[in-house]
């Protein structure tokens, strides 16, 4: 900076514009774990004739989550916010993540989201690690 223009970082430490800074944690979401170290059971979601990610859950009925495909779009990849307050509400409701995951075979989706075809039969997968190497592929 010139000598007539001086920086004004200069006068101002970084220091003393965050020390009184308080970010408090105020907890997750209630809902279900987010991650599992056993096997789990995924559906496959479809929006628009396209499978955009799966919706999986922990055997033990505690975990649960939507996984978009890595080649979801945009617009597939906001299906992810649907799905996440589905369990949400799920685990609201007292359901474990299986039964959540089985509640929404067949069920008509809400524009946006995705649908898990009518018949669907869960697979298994022996990991969640698995299950993103087997979406990675896709």
């Amino acid at each position: 900076m010139s000598a007539d223009r001086p920086d004004p970082a200069a006068y101002t430490s970084r220091g003393e514009m965050w020390e009184d800074l308080e970010l408090k944690r105020r907890g997750s979401i209630p809902g279900f774990e987010r991650t599992s170290s056993g096997a789990v059971l995924y559906a496959p979601v479809y929006r628009n004739g396209n499978s955009i990610g799966f919706l999986w859950a922990s055997l033990d009925g505690k975990a649960a989550d939507f996984m978009a495909h890595a080649s979801a779009g945009i617009e597939d990849r906001n299906a992810t916010g649907h799905w996440v307050q589905r369990m949400i509400n799920d685990h609201k409701l007292g359901l474990t993540s299986t039964a959540a995951l089985k509640k929404w075979i067949g069920n008509v989706s809400e524009e946006g989201a995705g649908e898990i075809l009518p018949g669907t039969i869960p697979a298994k997968a022996d990991s969640l690690s698995l299950l993103r190497e087997i979406n990675s592929s896709l």
